[in-house]
């Protein structure tokens, strides 16, 4: 069985910092014209946090001027999207102790920031199973290396998919095709151990598949309760909700 969790699941364009039960996750809009007072990684390092980033090449140059300031100096947002193991696309995070507060310094000209996703994990929740963050740029995770529960990541929308298996009867696979327009999505599985490699790919279609397991989403939304939207789906909310009074105040107005 797999199982998408909305305390890991952030479908489209956040444009501010996104909290889940035990985790922050930033993107480029975040530090967009934002001083480096103003954004910060409030929590999850209060005792241990891992620390993820994920860029694009593109980005690079911008990715090297936002700088997480540690007790110790500063890491770039860029340096540490490059930590990843080149065999299995597994991400090395930056492990930080005892730090209510990291301020992340934005020193690109105009205060400027490219495609990006920055996420931190709160490693107090020990009611979570303990996971592993890939990028999906070329994710092929073969079966034997395939963790209980699992992040991939990119900068970039993305598709992630697995095969269906057939055999044995008992325990069949029906494999599934999911195309993420957002930075991040986890995915805890059952037991099941021998199932077909997880891929990833670059890019989404925009096209629901009917002959098949499948997931929609709407930018901005995540799927939890109580939880704050991303910007991109509080400014299209805006016009709906304009759209719904001016058409209440013709009813009211007919009646």
């Amino acid at each position: 069985m797999i199982t998408i969790g909305c305390l890991f699941l952030l479908v489209g364009l956040a444009g501010a910092r996104v909290d889940f039960y035990a985790s922050q996750i930033f993107d480029e809009f975040d530090f967009k014209g934002q001083s480096s007072a103003s954004v910060s990684i409030d929590g999850p390092c209060e005792v241990s946090c891992a620390i993820y980033a994920s860029i694009t090449q593109e980005s690079s140059k911008k990715g090297s001027n936002l700088l997480i300031q540690l007790p110790s100096g500063f890491v770039s947002v860029a340096d540490l999207a490059s930590r990843i193991d080149p065999t299995t696309n597994e991400k090395w995070p930056l492990i930080v102790n005892n730090t209510a507060k990291l301020t992340v310094v934005n020193g690109n000209a105009n205060k400027d920031a490219g495609p990006l996703v920055l996420y931190a994990f709160d490693g107090r929740h020990s009611d979570l199973p303990s996971g592993r963050a890939f990028d999906a740029d070329g994710l092929n995770l073969p079966i034997d290396q395939l963790p209980l529960r699992l992040t991939v990541m990119s900068a970039r929308p993305f598709t992630i998919q697995q095969a269906a298996r057939d055999q044995p009867p008992s325990t069949a696979f029906n494999g599934f095709s999911m195309e993420v327009n957002g930075p991040i999505v986890s995915i805890q599985y059952g037991a099941e151990k021998s199932l077909p490699p997880l891929t990833a790919s670059i890019g989404i279609t925009n096209k629901l598949r009917f002959d098949q397991t499948s997931f929609v989403g709407s930018p901005g939304a995540h799927g939890c309760m109580y939880k704050q939207m991303g910007k991109e789906e509080q400014k299209e909310e805006k016009p709906r909700r304009a759209a719904r009074n001016k058409r209440e105040r013709k009813r009211r107005k007919n009646f």
